[in-house]
């Protein structure tokens, strides 16, 4: 990973992240960096990289933490997933938990500004992580068009830096304060590109211990885009003068040689008497395979890895998943054409004692050697395609990983009432918490319980069942509370029918008085005078007495006496026509006049109000439900008494409403009623005949 382009003199910036700073550093910062956002992650303008969807899993084993000795992940530089076996244990996942030194940004000279670690910080080892580079990363095209427009501006600081071969990261406009990190050609710190689920990323790690307070800075490595030329202002004892990286103040190309002869001294030491790779030096071989881009270094690394024919090497590097980083070299092999380095790379390949098609699958490399098939060297095109067939036609065989240090597995029993605390979701955080791998097991007949199976280390499995175990207890007590609540309302549902039946019990005893009252007027019934009868009134629940020959006397106690005719007073009243029986509607109305009103309280007469009240009800009731009937003689296809006009309805709902409060005296229309109102509309409308109403012809009135 080296930078496209990079700054002399750090610009600055508005320093807002989640890095740590002292009061310093924001005081320190010219006010020229309104332009400029900080974020704290990638942010892409055009479609992300492709994932890798393999998942790489450590083969760290005990009390191992994945730390840089043991876990093979991070000696290729692949940050674990959630999922690894150490669980919390894991060391190798410092991206994604955002372990940064506590940095902050001061003036750095004629650098400009630059980072430098707290002076409250404590000091970093080799190998430690900083922080991360981000910014804006986008595709080569706009890449290209960005340069442009930054030069026409005239900016003369820019910040781009390669992602991978077809994204670029440029931190001009938004990136974290790792953006302010100067240039140095003897630097404490070394960019590297890390995988972290699938997605490529890219960190800062110290190269060398690193005190308090000293300014961290990296190599450039700068290519130049422009004819500019680009001082360096490190000071370092070895300072190149300049930042592009084919410069050398000591000479050019002594320079590289030394490069080479660095590298040479690392391969040297891991490798025995005898010049061949030590099996205990494979880690950091692969480590050195993945730093090394240039081509004569790659070369070198292949010549070692091609003079170690031991089994045991060869074993180890396909198990570190070094065919990958073969896959890797051959692709810029066959990018360049370069005839020398894919014939030592076809050496290397017929070497490895590949036994399955997983390890092909895993590493990517199939697809390369086919499309050697029609390369100009014979020799080269003969031994891919033979390989290409050998390795495709290899079986590919399902392994079941388990660590060596791996306890029996246990079952626990959990009640299938309480299985909703155990659904698919719990169980992965559960294993994301304790690493141990929790599954029912399927062969459970048991009406009651599920066997929750725990497999993996004895500490794994021991941290599992005391989670299980909790959850059972927490819904133990839920149960309980659930219970506890429910008897609770079981008590308040007894008190309230209690009193329930205490009311019944009441309303009973006051309805069977009445009723005995009703029976002792039904023994009287026998005394009553000639012409007195007796009906019983549901309002006020009792009977009330009428004299129905002459009089129209109405009272709520029966008789006992003879009473005094009223012949004299109602003579004495000119404007009081003589009751006469053959005149039935008279003598109703005379009842209804003389007759107590009742209210709808039980046992008292009724206010001259209430009774307006029950007879404007009453009133709305009936005309609600002739004015539905009579709708349906408004419509085009009646053939019997249709209405035509508007103001003939409005008529005929108020005659027909009028006649029939004469004759219903109940407060309320019910179903009988509205039978009633049926049936003596149906016949007035029927007594109109087919021609229809209109008010100026008719002349009828409602049948009785």
């Amino acid at each position: 990973c080296v930078c496209v382009c990079a700054s002399v003199c750090v610009r600055d910036c508005d320093v807002t992240d989640r890095h740590k700073m002292s009061r310093s550093t924001k005081d320190n910062i010219p006010p020229d960096a309104s332009d400029f956002t900080t974020i704290s992650a990638l942010e892409f303008l055009c479609t992300k990289p492709a994932k890798d969807k393999e998942t790489y899993e450590c083969e760290c084993k005990g009390d191992s933490p994945c730390d840089e000795s043991t876990c093979l992940n991070r000696a290729i530089y692949i940050e674990c997933t959630k999922r690894c076996s150490r669980g919390e244990r894991c060391c190798n996942r410092r991206l994604q938990k955002r372990k940064f030194a506590d940095v902050c940004v001061k003036a750095a000279g004629k650098k400009g500004h630059g980072l430098f670690l707290g002076s409250s910080a404590a000091a970093l080892e080799a190998d430690d992580l900083i922080g991360e580079y981000v910014g804006e990363v986008y595709d080569t095209y706009e890449f290209e068009r960005r340069k442009e427009e930054y030069r026409r501006k005239g900016s003369k600081h820019l910040y781009f830096m390669n992602l991978d071969a077809d994204h670029i990261i440029d931190s001009t406009r938004k990136g974290a304060i790792t953006r302010f990190v100067n240039h140095s050609c003897d630097p404490n710190m070394v960019l590297q590109k890390w995988t972290v689920n699938g997605e490529p990323r890219i960190g800062f790690f110290a190269s060398r211990p690193i005190e308090a307070g000293e300014e961290l800075t990296i190599d450039y490595k700068y290519d130049r885009i422009d004819d500019d030329e680009h001082l360096c202002y490190c000071g370092s004892a070895n300072c190149r003068g300049e930042l592009d990286a084919k410069q050398d103040v000591r000479g050019g190309a002594g320079a590289a040689e030394r490069a080479l002869k660095k590298l040479t001294r690392s391969l040297d030491a891991l490798c025995n008497e005898e010049g061949k790779l030590d099996p205990s030096g494979v880690l950091e071989f692969l480590k050195l395979m993945r730093s090394e881009f240039q081509a004569n270094h790659r070369a070198a690394v292949l010549e070692v890895l091609g003079g170690s024919a031991e089994l045991q090497v060869l074993n180890s590097f396909l198990r570190f998943r070094g065919l990958q980083f073969l896959r890797m070299y051959l692709e810029s092999f066959i990018e360049v054409g370069d005839e020398a380095l894919l014939t030592s790379m076809m050496h290397v390949l017929k070497l490895l004692p590949v036994g399955t098609k997983n390890v092909v699958n895993q590493s990517g490399i199939l697809p390369f050697l086919e499309g050697l098939r029609g390369f100009g060297d014979e020799s080269i095109a003969s031994d891919a395609t033979a390989l290409a067939k050998e390795w495709s036609e290899l079986e590919e065989v399902a392994v079941i990983e388990k660590h060596a240090d791996a306890a029996d597995p246990i079952e626990l029993a959990i009640p299938r009432k309480w299985l909703g605390k155990f659904r698919e979701s719990s169980l992965r955080s559960l294993e994301q918490r304790t690493g141990a791998k929790l599954a029912f097991t399927r062969d459970n007949h048991d009406p009651i319980n599920r066997q929750l199976k725990l497999s993996g280390t004895e500490a794994e499995i021991a941290a599992a069942k005391l989670d299980v175990e909790q959850a059972l207890a927490t819904a133990a007590v839920e149960e309980v509370e659930k219970k506890s609540r429910g008897e609770e309302e079981a008590v308040r549902a007894a008190e309230v029918a209690a009193k329930v039946a205490e009311t019944r019990k009441r309303r009973l005893s006051s309805e069977g008085e009445a009723a005995a009252a009703n029976e002792r007027a039904d023994d009287s019934a026998e005394a009553l005078l000639e012409g007195w009868e007796k009906a019983f009134d549901k309002a006020a629940n009792k009977y009330y007495y009428y004299n129905s020959q002459d009089t129209a006397d109405v009272r709520w106690e029966p008789p006992q006496t003879p009473i005094v005719q009223k012949a004299k007073r109602l003579n004495s009243q000119p404007d009081k026509l003589a009751i006469s029986a053959a005149d039935p509607m008279m003598i109703e109305a005379f009842r209804e006049e003389s007759r107590p009103a009742r209210s709808s309280r039980s046992g008292a007469v009724a206010t001259e109000a209430e009774i307006t009240g029950q007879r404007m009800k009453m009133k709305k009731g009936i005309a609600e439900c002739v004015g539905k009937i009579l709708k349906r003689y408004r419509q085009k296809d009646c053939t019997v008494g249709r209405i035509s006009s508007d103001s003939d309805y409005k008529h005929l709902c108020r005659k027909i409403t009028h006649e029939i409060m004469k004759k219903e005296e109940g407060p309320d229309v019910d179903d009988a009623t509205r039978h009633k109102i049926k049936n003596f509309v149906k016949g007035y409308m029927k007594k109109i005949g087919p021609n229809g109403f209109s008010r100026s012809a008719s002349a009828s009135s409602p049948p009785h």
